[in-house]
């Protein structure tokens, strides 16, 4: 059995745009740039060469959520709300020794930031203040396959004793 700890901070570089015509087009963009992970690890070996293991931890995520209302009343209404978001990873992987040291490295991790339910004031073309509402949803899947290099000596075969 393997118990360890894994972290990786990287860009996504995600983006989701949408679209409402309730009464008038509203177009919505959910970004998600920087990301990253704080996770424990758990694995074992199935066969010599190979591990299957399960991660699980905190997330976080450079996050940001507009709302733009382009038609008359409204001429150009643009709100952005930003910022850093958490919540958990789970996922798993297989790592594959091959050729010495060398690793071969498949893994897939669902990320879920939580979801957020946003007020808009739409000062622009209203009488008095009107407010659209929406609701953000911020998961997404993290597939990799990646190769390593395990620095130190060569691993030893090991053989049964007769």
């Amino acid at each position: 059995m393997v118990l360890g700890i894994a972290g990786d901070l990287g860009y996504l570089g995600l983006e989701s745009k949408g679209r409402w015509t309730d009464p008038n087009l509203a177009e919505l963009k959910d970004k998600i740039d920087t990301f990253g992970t704080v996770r424990g690890v758990i694995g074992t070996t199935i066969t010599p060469d190979t591990m299957i293991y399960f991660t699980a931890g905190l997330a976080f995520a450079d996050v940001s959520h507009e709302l733009t209302l382009p038609n008359p009343p409204f001429n150009g209404f643009h709100q952005k709300d930003s910022g850093w978001a958490t919540g958990y990873v789970i996922g798993g992987g297989l790592n594959f020794l091959r050729h010495g040291n060398w690793l071969i490295n498949a893994e897939m991790l669902y990320v879920d930031l939580g979801s957020e339910k946003h007020d808009y004031n739409v000062t622009v073309g209203c009488v008095g203040t009107c407010t659209d509402t929406a609701k953000w949803d911020d998961s997404f899947l993290v597939g990799r396959l990646g190769v390593s290099y395990k620095f130190g000596p060569e691993p030893v075969a090991y053989t049964p004793m007769k």
